[in-house]
């Protein structure tokens, strides 16, 4: 971990250093999100459309499936869907999970209500076709604050809550204004406090950054299903991921945060050894709910 963070900073990946540069690159074309071929070839994988947004469901050739996973990709809500994301959806469906991953749009053509709509609907479509079987919500960073959000709005739905959610780096606060993500924003080598403020005003351009609609962690977080919370404590959101324990145990939820010392934003998903062995916790956790 310590050896990538190295890397991130040698070759200047940080994105962020003018608020010029950080408009250019939310306002660029975005990539079409589909599965890699090799994932195609070793999985079986559909697409359909709910709302009118594309969603695919990977499953494994050959391990017997007894639950469903729901997957929310992050990518501070302007990137799409990426390798290290199929790489563990994959590592999901081999688990015996069904995974659903449904495709949001990005800002700023898009923004949290139009992923409040679909995601609601692919929420709805999922419980109905997997009745009886458990579901599990995993999500990181933007997705990680997404999955959140949807588990907080099961009941207002009349949906099932999901048995578990997984979080990992989840983004749970637009507003970032925990005074001390700025001394963790110092040893944070790939994520900066002006890319993400400006992502989430493009995100939601109508609606105050500390409301729950887009920052669950001002939402209610009393009877929320057991909570896994993978993060590093070079994560420039990692504040806010203790701030989150502290208020959701107060309110009676249970929250496991597992730590990673060193550990960098979303590091389940690098090829380290402290993200494969949080890869292997994750699907454990999965296994055994």
């Amino acid at each position: 971990m310590k050896a990538l963070s190295a890397m991130l900073r040698f070759q200047t990946f940080r994105r962020g250093d003018t608020a010029a540069s950080v408009r250019a690159y939310i306002n660029r074309a975005k990539v079409v999100a589909t599965p890699p071929a090799d994932l195609r070839e070793s999985h079986l994988v559909t697409q359909r459309l709910i709302a009118g947004f594309p969603t695919y469901r990977v499953l494994s050739r050959t391990a017997r499936t007894d639950s469903t996973v729901l997957y929310l990709y992050g990518g501070g809500y302007v990137s799409g869907i990426g390798p290290g994301h199929w790489s563990l959806i994959s590592q999901l469906a081999d688990a015996g999970m069904q995974v659903e991953v449904p495709i949001y749009g990005l800002a700023p053509r898009h923004n949290h209500h139009d992923a409040h709509r679909f995601l609601t609907a692919v929420y709805r479509r999922v419980v109905a076709e997997n009745s009886g079987r458990p579901l599990y919500f995993v999500g990181d960073s933007a997705g990680g604050g997404l999955a959140l959000i949807l588990a907080q709005a099961a009941a207002e739905l009349r949906l099932p809550k999901p048995d578990r959610l997984i979080l990992i780096s989840p983004w749970l606060d637009l507003s970032l204004s925990n005074p001390r993500i700025r001394r963790v924003e110092r040893r944070d080598p790939w994520l900066s406090r002006i890319t993400l403020d400006m992502a989430a005003r493009a995100w939601a351009p109508n609606t105050m950054l500390t409301h729950s609609s887009v920052s669950p962690i001002y939402g209610d977080l009393s009877d929320l299903p057991p909570i896994d919370l993978h993060i590093g404590t070079h994560d420039l959101l990692y504040p806010d991921a203790v701030r989150f324990q502290e208020l959701a145990a107060a309110a009676g939820s249970v929250v496991r945060l597992h730590t990673c010392p060193s550990g960098l934003h979303i590091y389940p998903l690098t090829p380290t050894p402290e993200g494969r062995a949080a890869t292997r916790d994750i699907i454990e956790s999965l296994q055994i709910a």
